[in-house]
């Protein structure tokens, strides 16, 4: 049987040591929690209260609503990252296949410090669809929308419940993602709505550019994969004599046809 608190206190060279550090270790790691959580949860109820003015004193001013709303879109998915990086850097490699052009991801060096950012070279009209891998995949998509330079017009097809989130679930619904119950009878009035909301901005000639720009964020599976959502989609897939999938759920694809059809006329192309 061995001693642990007499290990602690001695290393292997028979020498007493200090546990003082694990103690300054954890005390820094909630320090660290307590300052990310306040830098979020302070970003967020600054970006809804933004929106609650905006509201207010561009109520009757469609466009401009819309415009700054959309700032506020923008300034959340910076957030987000911001916070990312903060809790869990993370380095990313993107890569494509034959059908995207081979200069479409590409690093740019700022005039001033020599800075080399990132950029993307997208089209600024289209679906992405994929699948549900993580529950923060949506977020590097988000970040790839913001490389293209329209992360305030990014639309995100996302389950009902996640509308009820105190302070976050308002801000959503100003940033006009479309909340389903994956019902189509109560979900097709819905998506309805909002796709064609999209329509209208595309066709409007006295909206700026800027507005016209959409990517709608589909993920086709509905949730992320788990031992019990796998084992519903296999049983369904069973009854239907479907072919069986080994790593992914199967596919709804109501939701998806119905928006691919719907915008066919303002999305230039649908990202895989």
């Amino acid at each position: 049987m061995f001693d642990t608190k007499k290990m602690a206190e001695t290393d292997n060279t028979g020498k007493k040591s200090s546990t003082h550090g694990a103690s300054s270790a954890s005390f820094l790691q909630y320090l660290r929690l307590a300052l990310i959580l306040i830098t979020f949860f302070t970003g967020c109820l600054s970006i809804v209260a933004s929106q609650f003015i905006i509201i207010i004193f561009f109520n009757n001013d469609e466009i401009t609503k819309q415009e700054m709303l959309n700032f506020t879109k923008k300034n959340f998915v910076i957030l987000l990252t911001f916070v990312t990086k903060w809790v869990s850097p993370t380095h990313l490699v993107i890569t494509h296949d034959h059908s995207i052009p081979e200069h479409t991801f590409q690093y740019l060096t700022k005039k001033t410090g020599g800075e080399k950012l990132l950029t993307s070279h997208l089209d600024n009209k289209a679906i992405i669809i994929a699948n549900h891998q993580i529950y923060s995949d949506w977020l590097f998509l988000w970040w790839i929308a913001y490389l293209n330079n329209c992360a305030d017009n990014f639309y995100i097809i996302m389950k009902d419940s996640l509308e009820k989130i105190p302070v976050l679930g308002y801000g959503m619904r100003n940033y006009s993602f479309i909340f389903l119950s994956r019902k189509w009878e109560n979900d097709k009035n819905i998506i309805t709505k909002q796709l064609n909301k999209i329509n209208e901005n595309n066709l409007n000639k006295d909206i700026k550019e800027d507005l016209k720009k959409n990517w709608l964020l589909i993920f086709p599976e509905g949730t992320n994969m788990s031992d019990n959502r796998k084992e519903i989609s296999d049983k369904f897939i069973q009854k239907n004599n479907f072919k069986l999938l080994n790593q992914v759920l199967l596919p709804r694809v109501r939701g998806l046809f119905f928006s691919l059809c719907t915008l066919s006329k303002t999305s230039n192309f649908v990202y895989d």
